[in-house]
């Protein structure tokens, strides 16, 4: 029987925050995508605290994996109440199938990162007795080569042929490098302008798939209030 998946990714902007530096209702705007996973980027939480992230999750139905890149650092934003407040900045997964193991994907260093020894993270998914793999990526927009650099660090790190698999995140780079740096064997299931927002004038934020995938639709969604676009797409494994 096929199996079914919608896929959503999208970078929230410094947790939560327009381009102006006010924040946007988080909770509603990923609502909206109905995915039933779900990968954000620039995600921001209390390290013991309830965050909007859990209150996502509980709404959802989702269950939440925290990914931090950079650990106890200040929220940021000049009109954002709880600016200064600290905690942990990274990529969060929200699932509705089941989460089985999450595995540290080095990318290395690239001159001017802030974030140093920024990791991606490679989930394991059990889609209705399907072993899929979710790899979620935040992919440093330092200097043209950062996204090279790093690209390059995940390509063999990637899950091999032969098994599901799905690339989903911010990758600070346009399709055709993605594509030459990854490798033909991951297929764009989204295509479209997704960066800056407003003005639109590239694709950075990408959903790839493996040949086990048909991918029955994929779009940019609208402007939901980050300096992204969230990418969606509908995959069908046969």
């Amino acid at each position: 029987m096929p199996v079914d998946l919608r896929v959503a990714s999208f970078n929230l902007h410094w947790g939560g925050l327009r381009p102006n530096g006010e924040p946007f209702d988080i909770v509603a705007a990923c609502m909206e995508l109905a995915a039933d996973v779900l990968v954000v980027q620039e995600a921001w939480w209390p390290e013991r605290a309830p965050s909007v992230l859990d209150e996502l999750a509980a709404i959802g139905g989702y269950a939440l994996y925290e990914h931090p890149i950079a650990v106890d650092i200040p929220r940021r934003g000049p009109r954002d109440p709880g600016r200064g407040a600290r905690g942990n900045w990274g990529v969060a997964v929200f699932s509705r199938v089941p989460m089985l193991g999450a595995k540290r994907l080095p990318l290395g260093e690239v001159p001017g990162d802030p974030v140093r020894g920024r990791t991606a993270i490679r989930l394991q998914l059990n889609l209705e007795g399907h072993p899929v793999d979710l790899v979620a990526a935040h992919i440093s927009a330092r200097t043209v080569y950062g996204p090279i650099l790093q690209l390059r660090a995940l390509k063999p790190l990637l899950p091999p042929p032969g098994r599901p698999s799905i690339v989903a995140g911010d990758l600070n780079i346009t399709p055709p490098p993605v594509r030459a740096l990854l490798g033909d064997r991951w297929r764009p299931a989204v295509t479209g302008s997704t960066w800056p927002a407003g003005r639109l004038l590239c694709q950075i934020d990408h959903i790839l798939v493996s040949e086990e995938w048909d991918v029955l639709s994929g779009e940019v969604v609208p402007d939901l209030g980050s300096d992204h676009r969230p990418v969606v797409a509908n995959l069908r494994l046969p």
